[in-house]
């Protein structure tokens, strides 16, 4: 760069600048992905007396509780389909 010309030099800053609109307008008004820059969300949940929280832990913890049920089912007829399918594999070769 130290022996091009003016209009060299202006056209690199040119690009430069383009480039750099370019990059502003994929993020929007935050120019970067600088998290430290964004305000913190705030959510408006509604107040619940200790009655309705307990209620809705409960519920909770039945989700939670059907999820491991149907999970356990799950593995257990996988297991289950496998060792069938094991002693059918060593039958059908021993004949």
């Amino acid at each position: 760069m130290a022996h091009g010309s003016l209009s060299q030099f202006k056209a690199d800053l040119a690009r430069k600048k383009a480039r750099e609109d370019k990059r502003n307008t994929n993020f929007g008004n935050y120019g970067t992905l600088d998290t430290r820059q964004r305000k913190k969300t705030e959510y408006d949940f509604p107040d619940l007396t200790n009655a309705e929280l307990q209620e809705v832990k409960q519920k909770i913890r039945e989700k939670i509780k059907a999820q491991r049920r149907t999970r356990l089912q799950i593995r257990i007829t996988l297991f289950v389909t496998l060792i069938a399918c094991v002693i059918l594999l060593f039958w059908y070769l021993k004949q």
